[in-house]
């Protein structure tokens, strides 16, 4: 197994992170709170990492049950 799914993870947020900041006026004009979803952004990608690093531990042990 390769790390590629943590390039690919911090790829997506800083590309989505950046789309934020880019269009933050334009989302604050029809009423929605970019803070918010910057917050909703880096929770998403903590659980995301800390599923990917249960499984790949999971898939390590010598016990599958």
């Amino acid at each position: 197994m390769t790390d590629r799914f943590f390039i690919r993870l911090f790829a997506l947020f800083g590309i989505l992170n950046g789309l934020l900041f880019i269009f933050k006026q334009q989302l604050l004009d029809q009423g929605m709170h970019a803070n918010v979803l910057l917050t909703g952004n880096v929770i998403m990608a903590f659980i995301s990492l800390v599923s990917y690093i249960m499984g790949r531990q999971g898939l390590a042990s010598s016990n599958h049950n």
